[in-house]
């Protein structure tokens, strides 16, 4: 199975629930896990996003993940964190606060393309939740701020009615395992009125929508 049969594979068993309970733990769990770490090096921005969602997601799948497999997802987060669009890198920050077997192998170097990738994630809305979704994976695991950040979490209680867009960044579920993502953010957009909802949380592109 390659990367983009292993993204289509991932994708389903997050969504098919019957077809979860009915994997197995070594042909069905393991050999998953196996091929995630056989197809991190050559993983793109959106099969490495769908991989961390579903690990996320899956916890038989995340049980089955090997030290050498979590240092192959970290190696290739590194890679990968400054190409990400803004819905990668949410889904790919998630995985900071919710798996701590990527964590411990993530580098300094790493942390500071998260960090760079959440300050410069082009809607105004997922760059707000990825700023708070990072400082968050450094309360969590109690981690000193991402090296070389100024970014600060910001106020959840801001509407934007001061019509600028600021502030904002609520997150719905704060990452918790298994409920699909659901991450909102209120009052972000250019005229403070909008918002962004993450309606599932996997499949990168595309699934972003801006409620009116």
């Amino acid at each position: 199975m390659d990367a983009a049969g292993l993204t289509m594979t991932v994708n389903a068993l997050c969504k098919l629930r019957e077809v979860e309970a009915a994997m197995s733990p070594v042909r069905g769990w393991q050999a998953l896990a196996q091929a995630i770490e056989r197809e991190a090096p050559t993983m793109s921005e959106h099969e490495l996003s769908v991989a961390f969602d579903a690990t996320c997601k899956l916890k038989a799948l995340e049980t089955a993940m090997t030290s050498s497999g979590w240092y192959v997802l970290a190696l290739r987060m590194e890679e990968l964190a400054p190409k990400m669009k803004a819905l990668q890198l949410v889904h790919t920050l998630r995985a900071t606060s919710l798996l701590p077997g990527v964590v411990i192998e993530l580098s300094p170097l790493a942390w500071e393309r998260l960090a760079a990738g959440a300050a410069r994630a082009g809607n105004t809305g997922l760059r707000q939740v990825a700023r708070d979704m990072l400082c968050d994976a450094c309360d969590v695991l109690d981690l000193p701020p991402p090296p070389r950040t100024k970014l600060q979490r910001s106020s959840v209680h801001d509407d934007g009615s001061d019509g600028s867009g600021s502030g904002g960044g609520s997150i719905g579920d704060n990452g918790s395992r298994g409920n699909g993502g659901g991450i909102g953010d209120s009052g972000s957009s250019d005229n403070g009125g909008g918002g962004v909802e993450v309606c599932d949380g996997i499949g990168g592109d595309g699934e972003g929508r801006r409620a009116t």
